[in-house]
Order: C-alpha cells, then structure tokens, then sequence
C-alpha cells in the first residue's frame, strides 16, 4: 500500500480531536508532570566555556552518570505513555485506560528488548563497515564509510518506527517477531515515510521554537529566579505534551494505512 501523508496527518488530526479529554489527562500523567519533573530536578548540561575537546567527553560522561536514575526514569514512564495513548487511540476493542495501561506496562519488556536487539544488530554491522575502512587508512573510504553508515542508520530507524504501534495495537510480545513486523509494514514506503518524519520534525520545531521565544520575553519581565525556572518548565512540559500526543497519533495513522483493518473490525463490519 502506497503510503499516504495527507491521509496520515488528517486521520492523526481527527483522532486527537475525537480523544481529547482522555489524551488530556495521559498526557497530562505521563508527559507533562515527569517532562516538568526532569527540568526541575535534572540539571540543564553546561559545560564550562573554555572546556577543552578532551574534557569534554568526561563532563558529558558525569552528566549522565549523575542523573541515570532520572534520566531512565523518565524514558520508561514516557514509554509506557505512548504505548498507552497506542492502544487507546487504535484499541479495536475500545480498552478502557486502565486497560490501556496494563497494557503499556506490559509491553514496555519487548519494547526494551527490540531496541537492545536493534542496536545490537546495528553497532554489529555499522561497527564492521567502519572498522574496515579504518583499517584501509584511506581518508577517502573512511569519509564514504561514515557517509554510507549514517545513510544506513537513519533507514534502519525509519524501518522500525512502527515498534510502538506493533506492540501496543497488535499486542505482539516477541522482539523478534515486533521488529520484522515493523520492517515488513513499512516495506516500499521507506522514502516516504523519511520525507514525512522530516517535514513533521521541521514544523515541530519551528513551532516550538516560536512558542519558546514568546513565552521566554513573557517570562522575562517575571525575572528570573524560582518563578522564572518553574514557568519555563511549564511551557516546556506542555510542548513536549503536545507534540508527543500528536507524534502518537500519527504513528497511530500510519499503522492503520499500512496494517489495514484488523480481522476483528472487518467481522464486526458484517455483524
């Protein structure tokens, strides 16, 4: 099936209309309170100003070793977030939000484990491509190597894009069997799907970026200090709010292209 972007982003339109209260408070409990959490208690990365390349690995290093617990924290609870608001939006069975929810919970250990057999897979075969261009120590197939390797990354990561919506929506349990799914629903409309991602990531963040700059001269005149630092990490929690909800739903749309109706709804078309 040819992938329709239009399509795509009307049908992930009408769905955050349709659903707007319960996405509301999804939203609300799993993206706006930890998104304002992780500004207020992680600390934002600042190196200091005359920070030296070789140091530079090292203070990124502590950052993130400082703040793993949160860091972590946060990306589980947000995942169970999406796979929740997955299976609200495009639930055949109409799934109440605590089913929903059991249901994220559940699907955050083959979510995890797609994502370490993914990255296995890749730092495999990447790793590999680059290592014997270095060994060649020719400059050139070395800058063709990191060239191909990128290329090939971002199209491995379009191929399984769709593992949220396999594991939320068809309830697909097996790594294994999430990861081919997604590469299989996605099958012939690789550029496509690129070209949409792309255009979505532009214009969220000249969204962002324009609502940040706004609300950055409002909250000037406040001042600055603990009034200023809480009003920043509510706006920025409410955008990551919002776009996050309408990323869900368009992986939502794009899975019900690509997968078509399941055998559940065509019975229920001739009940």
């Amino acid at each position: 099936m040819k992938f329709d972007m239009n399509r795509a982003w009307r049908d992930a339109s009408e769905m955050v209309i349709a659903n707007r209260e319960v996405l509301l408070i999804v939203a609300g409990l799993f993206f706006f309170l930890p998104g304002l959490a992780a500004v207020l208690l992680i600390p934002s990365m600042q190196p200091p100003a005359e920070i030296k390349e070789s140091e530079a690995i090292a203070f990124m290093t502590q950052f993130y070793t400082d703040n793993a617990l949160w860091i972590i924290l946060l990306a589980v609870v947000q995942t169970v977030g999406v796979l929740t608001l997955l299976g609200l939006l495009r639930g055949h069975a109409k799934p109440t939000v605590g089913d929903a929810l059991k249901a994220g919970i559940v699907g955050i250990l083959p979510y995890l484990g797609a994502q370490i057999l993914f990255s296995l897979g890749v730092a495999a075969i990447l790793g590999l491509l680059i290592g014997v261009a270095m060994a060649t120590g020719l400059k050139l197939l070395i800058a063709v190597a990191a060239i191909a390797t990128f290329i090939l990354l971002v199209y491995a990561l379009i191929k399984i894009s769709l593992v949220p919506a396999v594991i939320a929506i068809e309830r697909v349990t097996n790594p294994v069997t999430v990861l081919l799914r997604s590469w299989s629903l996605t099958k012939g409309n690789s550029f496509r799907l690129l070209l949409f991602y792309a255009l979505l990531l532009i214009v969220f963040i000249v969204i962002t970026a324009v609502i940040g700059a706004i609300s950055g001269l409002l909250l000037a005149l406040v001042g600055t200090g603990a009034a200023s630092t809480i009003g920043e990490a509510i706006v920025s929690g409410l955008l990551g709010a919002i776009v996050t909800v309408y990323f869900v739903a368009i992986l939502a749309s794009i899975h019900r292209q690509l997968a078509g109706p399941s055998a559940e709804m065509i019975g229920r078309t001739f009940e």
